[in-house]
């Protein structure tokens, strides 16, 4: 399969058993969940932006989790869910340590939105100037709070900067 460009990666949760930690990538034609360790290869998710019938991008308020549930179609046409999480501090902080309530905007709503675009004009969503930034600023925090390893911050770094 060529290398397709990452329209938008994010370091994220696979709940469930076992509880996996992977990255979320989207292409022009896939959604694909990348598990961390090799050894939860077979956890690998390719989801074809054909099969996807909607993504969601939602808040677990009280965790402070944000979450992406996408809809898809599997190969024998059942309709299928598929979630993916990430913990939010800053979302977590202001509503258990402040108690102030105040709600950061949902990471995920950009998954949201591309996968939306996407489906409806696959060129439409070339990855910008501005959003390049933005996701080599969310990766240089990842790094910083520990997140993310040097090496992982190394080759998502080099995967933005070629796309």
């Amino acid at each position: 399969m060529p290398d397709e460009v990452v329209v938008r990666a994010e370091k994220v949760d696979k709940p469930g058993w076992p509880r996996l930690e992977g990255w979320l990538e989207l292409t022009h034609t896939w959604l694909r969940f990348r598990p961390t360790k090799s050894a939860a290869s077979k956890a690998a998710i390719e989801l074809p932006l054909a099969r996807i019938e909607g993504a969601r991008a939602l808040k677990g308020f009280g965790s402070g989790k944000e979450i992406l549930q996408v809809v898809y179609r599997d190969a024998d046409e059942k309709r299928r869910t598929v979630k993916f999480e990430r913990l939010s501090w800053a979302a977590w902080s202001n509503d258990v340590l402040r108690g102030t309530g105040r709600s950061e905007p949902n990471s995920f709503a950009a998954f949201e939105r591309d996968i939306a675009t996407i489906r409806m004009d696959p060129q439409a969503s070339r990855i910008t100037t501005v959003e390049r930034v933005e996701l080599l600023t969310r990766l240089a925090q990842l790094r910083k709070e520990g997140a993310l390893s040097e090496e992982e911050f190394q080759t998502e770094k080099a995967r933005i900067l070629n796309s």
